[in-house]
């Protein structure tokens, strides 16, 4: 009798040792960093890309950043340490219409009061679409309801890319030399001679994104896609100089669906 009663304790305590733990799992779940991740294809954000692949791997300032909710005169003290100010670069010739001052780090976020942000000429559509995505994130609107940070600040998040093989910086291996259209508030930004080829990551779909400051597997990812990406940009012909960076966005500019997806593995070998 007390053999069999023994195997039974046995028993119970292999069973119980093959169930997973709920709070472990709970933990992972809340240890889950979110990625944002940008389509950086041509009719999708386009060379806002180049603009934060550059900052965040060329020039190393990260790709995680805190939305602090900042004011709008903080948001204008951020854009002008950055060269983004009223009558910036790209207010003038070789650009000028049709074209925004995008900085990187965000102005929306804290990490651009540490300075050393980096501006880029780009397409004020792409511009826009990039300061869309990123307010209906922080304030969890549209695509993004029960998602994103849900109007509470502050927030961490991380920005990933996908789709950037035209984007040269995003690109593993590539080199950092300046294309004549990075910038900081002083002048021409300066080449990064070491360079970190890692980020690369496949999701469960089996796309593959690039996050600079690196993933876990698990990790949630949201990525925006533009379901008019084949209209033409006709609001490029009325944007001169300015940046565009979530508060200052319209809601109407553009209409994009979110597609939430995780992290399975890195991919070492990416080329």
């Amino acid at each position: 009798m007390k053999s069999f009663l023994l195997y039974l304790s046995l028993g119970a305590l292999a069973l119980g040792s093959a169930l997973p733990d709920p709070a472990s799992n709970a933990q992972v779940t809340a240890n889950a960093k979110k990625h944002l991740v940008f389509d950086c294809s041509d009719k999708q954000a386009g060379d806002t890309c180049q603009n934060m692949c550059f900052g965040a791997k060329c020039q190393k300032l990260g790709s995680t950043f805190t939305w602090d909710q900042p004011s709008s005169s903080t948001q204008g003290k951020r854009s002008r340490l950055a060269g983004c100010g009223s009558g910036n670069r790209c207010s003038k010739a070789p650009y000028g219409k049709g074209y925004q001052c995008d900085e990187y780090p965000f102005k929306s976020v804290k990490e651009a009061d540490k300075g050393k942000q980096v501006n880029r000429c780009v397409k004020s559509r792409y511009n826009s679409r990039q300061g869309n995505i990123l307010k209906q994130f922080y304030y969890s609107q549209g695509q993004f309801k029960g998602k994103g940070c849900n109007r509470k600040a502050p927030c961490q998040f991380s920005v990933s890319f996908k789709q950037f093989s035209n984007q040269s910086y995003c690109r593993k291996g590539a080199s950092c030399k300046n294309d004549n259209n990075e910038f900081t508030k002083s002048g021409p930004a300066k080449r990064e001679e070491e360079v970190d080829a890692s980020g690369y990551y496949r999701l469960g779909s089996g796309e593959i994104i690039f996050a600079p400051d690196g993933a876990a597997v698990g990790d949630v990812v949201y990525q925006a896609t533009f379901t008019n990406s084949n209209a033409t940009m006709s609001f490029e012909s009325s944007a001169q100089g300015g940046d565009d960076d979530a508060d200052d966005v319209d809601d109407e500019d553009d209409e994009f669906e979110v597609e939430e997806d995780t992290i399975v593995e890195e991919v070492e070998d990416f080329e």
